[in-house]
């Protein structure tokens, strides 16, 4: 049994949130500052030794 909208299809009713509340606003900032540094998932295939040493120095900032 699927519980399909007449209006939105299987999408849900609302729109998903664009950024999370209050509580998660450190989580939503260090997401801003790997998005303006362009970082990369270290596993990615084809990165540059830079690119993998950047997203290295980015991560050991977090933790």
């Amino acid at each position: 049994v699927f519980d399909v909208s007449s209006r939105t299809g299987f999408m849900p009713p609302r729109p998903p949130l664009g950024r999370l509340p209050a509580p998660w606003t450190v989580w939503e900032e260090l997401l801003d500052d790997a998005r303006r540094e362009s970082l990369q998932p270290g596993d990615k295939l084809g990165l540059t030794t830079a690119e993998m040493a950047h997203s290295e120095r980015w991560r050991a900032g977090v933790r």
